[in-house]
């Protein structure tokens, strides 16, 4: 099996202080084949999302069943911690107090800690068959996932709890919450998508 080697390298400025930022510089922390590092908002981990192909169970050949997705954690030195890889999933990213990641894939989302024990697991509702369903964020300030739907030619945001907030046009399933959890940005995945904050039409509807 021919797998190209993609080195994961982050900038030491990302793991320190920026009070004790020096001279930028790179340093080689894995050599997984891997992408998507996020690091944890206190500073001391890094997560990231193994890939490949031939994922056990899938149906064979370049398809969506057959890629392989493996969250893993590094310290800032680069050495695995806890559980080895978390889960098989996407990696979305962490809770604002770095003890958990939000995971998903095949229409399921999880809340997991860094040695793979899962504080929530739902399914997406209509996951098989509504378009953007598949990619979740979390929500600092309910706790609560959310993700992007495409509802005729509105983009729907909703959690659990049901429907947040709608807009006209398909903006995405990029969902980015702002740190203040305030408001949320929204983008598509596709070439020459856009950017759209939703601080005028979703900002009210958060409060609830």
């Amino acid at each position: 099996m021919l797998r190209s080697t993609i080195v994961l390298v982050l900038s030491a400025v990302l793991l320190v202080p920026r009070a004790h930022a020096q001279t930028p510089s790179e340093t080689l922390l894995t050599p997984d084949n891997a992408y998507n590092p996020i690091p944890s908002p206190d500073g001391k981990y890094i997560a990231y999302v193994r890939t490949g192909w031939g994922r056990p169970g899938g149906s064979g050949g370049f398809g969506h069943s057959n890629l392989v997705s493996e969250v893993a954690v590094i310290d800032a030195s680069g050495k695995l911690v806890e559980k080895n890889p978390v889960t098989e999933a996407f990696l979305s990213g962490w809770t604002p107090d770095s003890t958990n990641l939000v995971c998903y894939r095949d229409g399921e989302y999880s809340l997991l800690s860094m040695n793979g024990e899962r504080s929530s697991k739902a399914r997406l509702p209509g996951a098989t068959n509504v378009m953007g369903t598949e990619r979740v964020s979390y929500l600092p300030r309910s706790g609560l996932m959310v993700w992007s739907r495409q509802n005729g030619f509105h983009t729907v945001l909703e959690t659990p709890n049901g429907v947040l907030a709608q807009h006209d046009g398909w903006h995405g399933a990029l969902i980015a919450p702002s740190p203040d959890g305030k408001y949320v940005a929204v983008a598509g995945s596709w070439p020459q998508s856009h950017l759209c904050t939703t601080s005028r039409w979703y900002s009210v509807a958060w409060q609830g």
